[in-house]
């Protein structure tokens, strides 16, 4: 159990080529189905895309085709983004939860109808960061602590049963976690020592487990794992990140890859600092390099290494966000990039080469610095001619 692991924890890595605060920092950016979020370096929320549901936060069902500050959150400063596939939620500084969009019966079902402008969460502790799934959601809390909420069928809640909640339930069973992932129907939780739990449907389809399982103790028992930095699971893998920069996969239930559950190191040179999932995953360098993991149903070849090296011609990259249609990037000025598109058009991501500066949106990263927070400042709105293709 976890008593064990903080007995016995794992010893320190002895190298690293990036210090453990040097993992991509995550939470700035969130890739709905066909909307996205962002947090200027003034903790200010742009939403655009999609909005059947009022997930953009702007008190309509409107579709945005172009980045809007959300005014709702103009005299508050919001700290993490997250989108699950018609609903955001926010996290603002103080660690209050936030939450609009679509309320599903049988899934996401916080309030009585779809909310179209934020409403608050009561109820929960203070939270650090959240993460959602397609039908239910993760939050860790300011005590390390996890709670879960939506849809359960497959025990992805982690509460015992596969009965759903109608309210954010305290998971137990669990040491001090440091780091979440949601997926269709599995979460990860990374904890304080760098060991990986899961729960969910497992590697089997007739498995699942309605309790966290340490991963290397009861899944891959044959695995002795390096400490993990960061963890991220899509609908059929899950990738890891040790503290030697180097990265792991796993499949699930995907017979042209690998036997479910077999655990393969990313045959690729690079120092890996950052990881996101979606249908695919996409994991970064430190040297600002993207590569594309092609998990996706439609991707018809895939190598022995599960990855192709996308020639995208970027700045150097800082953050990278994951999407079913489109994904979002970060370069080290601040700049969001996006690749792929907003509405679906039934054709595989990596055919949909389109790529796009959203300008005018800065974020915070390592070589920028917060801007002034003003309940006064201007509302932008971004014609076409605003967004350009890279260099």
């Amino acid at each position: 159990g976890f008593l064990s692991s903080w007995l016995n924890p794992k010893p320190k890595c002895e190298r690293s080529n990036t210090p453990r605060d040097g993992v991509m920092k995550m939470g700035f950016v969130a890739c709905g189905r066909q909307f996205s979020l962002i947090i200027d370096a003034a903790g200010d929320v742009w939403s655009f895309g999609n909005n059947e549901y009022g997930q953009l936060g702007c008190g309509s069902t409107q579709f945005k085709e172009e980045p809007e500050r959300m005014l709702f959150f103009l005299d508050q400063t919001i700290t993490f983004v997250s989108a699950s596939v018609d609903c955001s939620f926010f996290v603002d500084d103080v660690g209050g939860l936030w939450f609009c969009g679509k309320n599903t019966k049988d899934g996401i079902n916080l309030f009585d109808s779809n909310v179209n402008q934020p409403r608050k969460i009561t109820g929960i502790p203070p939270i650090i960061s959240v993460a959602c799934g397609a039908t239910h959601v993760l939050l860790l809390d300011n005590e390390e602590c996890i709670w879960s909420h939506g849809s359960n069928g497959n025990g992805e809640l982690g509460i015992g049963g596969t009965k759903s909640n109608k309210s954010f339930t305290k998971v137990k069973h669990l040491p001090p976690i440091r780091q979440i992932s949601a997926s269709s129907s599995r979460s990860v939780f990374l904890d304080i020592s760098g060991s990986v739990w899961t729960c969910g449907r497992g590697f089997q389809p007739e498995k699942i487990y309605s309790y966290p399982q340490e991963i290397t103790k009861t899944i891959l028992v044959s695995t002795e794992l390096p400490e993990i930095m960061q963890a991220s699971v899509g609908d059929s893998h899950f990738v890891l990140i040790d503290c030697h920069n180097e990265c792991w996969w796993v499949t699930f239930e995907d017979r042209r890859l690998r036997p479910s559950g077999h655990l393969s190191r990313l045959g690729i040179v690079g120092n890996f600092v950052g990881v996101s999932s979606s249908l695919n995953s996409l994991v970064l360098t430190d040297k600002g390099e993207i590569w594309d993991l092609m998990f996706e149903k439609f991707v018809q070849q895939i190598s022995d290494v599960c990855g192709e090296l996308c020639s995208w011609k970027l700045p150097k990259i800082e953050m990278i966000c994951s999407g079913e249609y489109h994904h979002l990037f970060v370069d080290e000025k601040g700049t969001v990039w996006m690749f792929g598109r907003l509405e679906d058009k039934s054709l595989p991501l990596h055919e949909a080469n389109n790529m796009q500066q959203l300008e005018n949106i800065k974020v915070f990263t390592s070589t920028t610095s917060p801007l002034p927070k003003s309940a006064t400042s201007v509302i932008r709105c971004f014609t076409s001619s605003k967004v350009r293709a890279p260099n």
